[in-house]
């Protein structure tokens, strides 16, 4: 099982990840403090969304560009529902407007994003987020038959749909997103085309979250995988524990 935290309330998700090795109790005082520093510095590269509020629309376009893949519509679609009360709230006019649009506009966006790569090599054709995003999925340590077999995945998915397979990795592991690929093939196109605009509104959201100064209150999820058959696990029972500052 793998077990991720996906949204914190906190300004970077760098706190949250390291909120989620404390839980695990694998980070020392001196780990978390530094982590905490660099979160404080994170946060101060963050634009309020009041700020985003009030932009002229060419430049919330260019902030929120490549919110999704290389699709500047999307922002600019999104700026003339301002203002937003939240994130949340420009997230889902983000996705409203990509929801909305035509289907071969739908089809044009899922083939912006590039296949996943074995080896998590950045090339010239990605934007600035997604070599990290594969990078801290692990797929920089794959090993030589899980690159092969995940090149194999990707090319048989793009054969059968025409569109890359699309995955929220940044909240995955190597062998969530392999099953995950598995697991995917076996649906039908209309079912996975609606899975993959899932995925990109993930991914959007995240992206978001880097990008935004958001409340200091909000909530926590928590989300258990089962990494064998890359869907979300049943039947387990949660037990969740408040800690205190001095915890």
């Amino acid at each position: 099982l793998y077990t991720t935290l996906t949204e914190f309330s906190c300004p970077h998700r760098a706190l949250a990840l390291q909120v989620m090795k404390r839980l695990a109790g694998d980070a020392d005082a001196e780990q978390r403090n530094k982590a905490e520093k660099i979160a404080a510095r994170s946060a101060e590269a963050l634009l309020s969304l009041e700020k985003f509020n009030n932009m002229q629309v060419v430049e919330f376009e260019a902030e929120l560009c490549n919110i999704y893949e290389k699709s500047p519509w999307v922002a600019r679609a999104t700026a003339t529902a301002r203002p937003f009360a939240s994130v949340v709230a420009l997230a889902d006019a983000m996705a409203a407007a990509v929801n909305s649009s035509e289907e071969e506009v739908k089809l044009k966006l899922l083939d912006a994003y590039p296949d996943i790569p074995a080896k998590a090599a950045p090339t010239e054709d990605v934007t600035g987020d997604l070599p990290e995003e594969w990078v801290h999925a692990g797929l920089a340590h794959c090993t030589e038959e899980e690159a092969k077999h995940l090149t194999a995945l990707s090319k048989a998915y793009r054969e059968k749909f025409g569109w890359p397979c699309i995955v929220a990795i940044r909240s995955a592991s190597k062998s969530s997103i392999l099953a995950s690929f598995e697991r995917r093939l076996k649906n039908d196109a209309c079912a996975e085309r609606a899975e993959s605009l899932n995925q990109v509104h993930k991914i959007a959201y995240m992206r978001l979250l880097d990008k935004v100064k958001h409340a200091p209150t909000g909530f926590l999820t928590c989300h258990v995988l089962d990494t064998t058959r890359g869907c979300p696990a049943a039947g387990m029972r949660l037990t969740l524990r408040r800690l205190d500052e001095t915890s």
